[in-house]
């Protein structure tokens, strides 16, 4: 945050927009990041996704060899 300012010799409607851009700046420290990616889309459609790309682990020697080379890196649960 950069303080307060000195609006003594800006016009009124500076003064407005500096104003607004402080209280966003007090706003956006505020906010909390990296909450993950919950509610994000459609949930059925996001099961399909995770089906379809279980079907294509188990049956497509392509996309299995893929997966068993990234799998090291997920997490483990």
């Amino acid at each position: 945050m950069l303080g307060r300012l000195d609006y003594t010799s800006v016009s009124r409607e500076r003064k407005r927009l500096l104003e607004r851009i402080e209280k966003d700046d007090v706003l956006k420290q505020r906010q909390t990041q990296g909450k993950g990616n919950t509610k994000n889309g459609s949930k059925y459609l996001s099961w399909a996704f995770v089906e379809a790309a279980n079907f294509a682990v188990r049956y497509q020697p392509l996309i299995r060899r893929f997966y068993q080379r990234k799998r090291p890196r997920l997490r483990p649960w």
